[in-house]
């Protein structure tokens, strides 16, 4: 339970045992449309919502956070012939206030266990040396092709680790950070979970600092097995999509293009990485030598091996 004043600065907060009772579920697009229509009937609660997570982020930014916009593609398959595919608009006015809900309440929630030292896993992105630093605000600021300088910007950042102690998360900009805000996909927020209910009921606590370590470390293998298999499915269903477009253009002489953005520009012997925009579906090619990162590019589809999960592009000639 959040308390703000008119300007929707936090007052207090409080966490108690608490069940949700739906009344209405609403997409992205649609709470999106509720925040624009002054009429809709969720108007009012969204706008004031919308308003408060901006606070959050502003605040954030303060501290330094690094707010990276990437994309993330939507496949959805009714038939093998029936394959729609779309990247996602993560800059969705719902979609931002929804991360940022998110990543309050985790926030919150590691202040909790840490105040109350409650045993716990947190999440810690350390603070980059100098040098790094200097770069990674350089990317950030420095105007540009985004795609690129996202990815180069996320690649800059140290990698985020797991620890008994509550540490801060750089790029997040909060002081200490626990991921318990899904527990129906996640074991270890379920863990989480547990462990505060149990201790906002009894004022002890369900598992000790052991038993924690061993129920998120023990899944972490499992969690990146279960995304690469998630990353290959994504795959398998783009390649027969586009399987799909090459059947159906029959026996036209001109391939299918597509553009793209160079991430990463080799000018030895080895491929060059590509990010398709349309698909959000990174690609390493070959790639003439003149062309730098972030310059657009357009590709020509020139084959298709759904078994091997490949496609096979050329750089389109003028």
């Amino acid at each position: 339970i959040i308390n703000t004043s008119l300007n929707y600065t936090i007052e207090q907060w409080q966490f108690v045992p608490s069940i949700i009772s739906e009344v209405e579920s609403l997409s992205y697009e649609e709470a999106s449309r509720a925040l624009k229509e002054n009429s809709h009937d969720h108007h009012s609660t969204l706008f004031h919502l919308k308003n408060f997570s901006e606070q959050q982020r502003r605040l954030r930014e303060q501290n330094g956070a690094i707010n990276v916009q990437t994309q993330e593609m939507d496949i959805r398959v009714s038939l093998e012939t029936q394959i729609e595919i779309n990247v996602l608009n993560n800059r969705l006015d719902s979609r931002i206030l929804v991360s940022e809900m998110m990543i309050l309440f985790n926030s919150l929630a590691a202040k909790f266990f840490a105040a109350n030292k409650i045993p716990a896993l947190y999440r810690h992105q350390s603070f980059p040396n100098q040098l790094d630093q200097t770069n990674i605000h350089n990317l950030y600021q420095t105007s540009g092709e985004e795609i690129s300088k996202n990815y180069h910007l996320l690649r800059s950042l140290p990698q985020t680790k797991l620890t008994a102690e509550p540490l801060p998360h750089y790029s997040l900009g909060v002081p200490c950070y626990i991921q318990i805000t899904s527990p129906l996909r996640r074991y270890a927020d379920m863990v989480l979970q547990r462990q505060i209910i149990y201790f906002l009921n009894h004022n002890k606590f369900l598992y000790s600092k052991d038993e924690i370590e061993y129920s998120v470390f023990s899944t972490v293998s499992r969690i990146k097995d279960i995304k690469l298999l998630e990353r290959q499915r994504q795959k398998y269903w783009l390649m027969k999509y586009l399987e799909n477009r090459i059947k159906n253009c029959g026996s036209s002489k001109y391939p299918l293009t597509y553009p793209a953005i160079v991430l990463e520009a080799n000018a030895d012997s080895s491929k060059s990485l590509v990010q398709i925009t349309q698909f959000g579906f990174r690609q390493r090619i070959n790639l003439p030598s003149y062309y730098q990162i972030g310059d657009e590019v357009i590709l020509n589809l020139m084959s298709v091996d759904t078994w091997n999960r490949t496609a096979r592009f050329q750089v389109k000639r003028d």
